[in-house]
């Protein structure tokens, strides 16, 4: 039976020992369907074994174990692992078996029948328990106990959310020793922003810049909850194949979710090779079992991250996700006490003013930032008034006469305005969101807010990396043109309106009116 899942080949990744593909070429456009979780092949440094239980027996071996340890795998299986294993550590795996493996587990370092010692994990799947060996990299010099609290201790400190990041990824780049550590946040179309980096000096920045979507697909997001440590040690562009290919218990290929030696998924290994990063290490920010960012480290040259240092970046990372979510939450309360007092200051100017035109005229120049907005226009009284940018006055009439047609009574929103009212297209790059808010009955009186598309506001990585044409992949998206696919695919659009922002305009609604209605009353008495 052969493999349906072999992506590597195509890619022109070098397998130990051939394995036939039969699959096409991967692309952005299809990466959301790559197998990442089952590539049949693991990175070359280190092993893996897939053991029966009881009598643990090998099912399954890399490739790599004869480079590693000097047995050939195709004559190790069937074997017992008390023949690759000498017998303390024999014990400890087998002493393993008790506890609960339903995700990997460390074990202290294990010694081959050869004399190599090795790196420990080790967890249970349907095709049989998972053995990953890495070469052991001795004993730790920096005091991660000490790295541990001096960071705890700076987030703590931190004014904001930022820099909370700011501080979390100066002292993981310090844990680890990588060339550059990013923290990326997702945002809600999935795409992510670098909001805080620590970088040597000579490295180009990327603090700021945004990533579509394709760049971290649907699967690989998922994986990044169910495994939030991910290591690449890079420096060959080699895997290593199981022998055999298929699962002897399933005759499926093994599923790899979370292993840590999981080979490179070929289109992100293209992506890493486009940023000149050999060596890599992702930790994912969880919070309310979504995922919230993550943490991206590379290096330039190959680099292993010892066992020990892995556990403290795990730990790092659960401890930092906590005070993101606190800082977070203060943030949050801080915009909607923010948001309270300027509502107050509002109905301040609207109760000292003769009318409600001259009311909302004086609130103009602050309205537009209170909904984080590019422009906004006042149209009261037969007159428009815009602050920031929007589109022109004619274009603005246009919209609201519109709305007055489909909906004059409501507030609307929408962040892709050509989709529904096609004459937008024309201002796009002003008006592809709208949040539209009409105060009178009559609707003779409304407050516009503007955003324009997102390829105009966002400072996007794809602008940072305009490729050449790659004659060898023809027309095939690939990680450099990703920016270009996802520019294409999201033309109109705007950031969406938060659920605040939305709950603010209709606050204010509430507000505005019972001012005009209580001016109607005091004009009726």
């Amino acid at each position: 039976m052969r493999n349906p899942y072999d992506p590597m080949r195509e890619k022109g990744l070098k397998l130990v020992d051939p394995i036939e593909p039969v699959i096409g070429d991967a692309d952005l456009t299809t990466c959301d369907r790559e197998p990442i979780h089952i590539p049949g092949a693991i990175q070359p440094h280190g092993v893996l074994l897939v053991l029966a239980e009881p009598d643990l027996r090998i099912l399954q071996a890399s490739a790599s174990l004869r480079t590693q340890v000097g047995l050939s795998p195709a004559a190790m299986l069937g074997q017992a692992l008390a023949l690759l294993l000498d017998g303390p550590s024999h014990d400890i795996v087998r002493g393993s078996l008790a506890r609960d493996l339903a995700e990997p587990q460390y074990l202290p370092a294990l010694v081959t029948s050869t004399g190599r010692r090795f790196e420990a994990l080790i967890h249970r799947t349907p095709a049989g328990l998972i053995l990953e060996l890495e070469p052991h990299a001795g004993e730790a010099t920096l005091d991660v106990t000490r790295v541990i609290r001096d960071t705890l201790a700076e987030v703590h400190r931190a004014p904001t959310l930022v820099a909370v990041c700011q501080a979390a990824a100066e002292r993981l780049r310090e844990l680890t020793g990588f060339d550059r550590v990013m923290v990326y946040r997702f945002r809600p179309d999935d795409a992510g922003t670098v909001i805080a980096e620590a970088r040597r000096d000579d490295l180009p920045p990327y603090l700021g810049l945004t990533y579509p979507a394709t760049d971290i697909p649907k699967q690989v997001r998922q994986l990044l909850l169910l495994n939030p440590l991910r290591v690449r040690k890079g420096g060959e562009d080699t895997c290593s194949p199981l022998v055999p290919v298929l699962s002897p218990a399933t005759g499926e290929p093994l599923d790899m979710s979370r292993c840590v030696l999981r080979a490179t998924s070929p289109i992100h290994l293209e992506y890493l090779h486009n940023m000149g990063v050999s060596a890599s290490l992702t930790l994912s920010i969880v919070q309310g079992g979504q995922l919230w960012g993550l943490f991206a480290c590379h290096h330039i040259e190959p680099k292993y991250v010892p066992h020990a240092h892995r556990l403290a970046c795990q730990a790092l990372g659960h401890l930092l996700a906590l005070q993101i979510e606190a800082k977070q939450q203060a943030e949050e309360a801080a915009g909607q006490l923010r948001s309270h007092d300027w509502l107050l200051r509002a109905l301040h100017t609207a109760a000292g003013s003769t009318c409600l035109t001259e009311a909302l005229l004086r609130l103009g120049p602050s309205l537009s930032g209170i909904v984080n907005a590019d422009g906004v226009v006042i149209h009261s009284g037969g007159r428009s008034v815009a602050f920031g940018t929007t589109p022109d006055q004619g274009q603005v009439a246009g919209l609201i006469a519109w709305r007055v047609r489909e909906q004059p009574d409501s507030v609307f929103e929408t962040s892709a305005l050509a989709r529904l009212f096609p004459p937008a297209e024309a201002f796009a790059d002003r008006g592809s969101g709208v949040l539209a808010l009409p105060l009178s009955a009559d609707a003779g009186d409304w407050i516009v807010w503007f955003r324009g598309e997102l390829v105009r506001t966002v400072s996007w990585a794809g602008e940072q990396h305009h490729p050449t044409p790659d004659e060898a992949n023809g027309d095939r998206i690939s990680p450099r043109k990703s920016f270009a696919a996802w520019a294409e695919a999201v033309r109109g659009q705007s950031e969406a309106w938060t659920t605040a922002e939305i709950a603010f305009v209709h606050a204010l609604r509430r507000a505005l009116l019972d001012v005009v209605a209580g001016r109607s009353g005091q004009a009726g008495t």
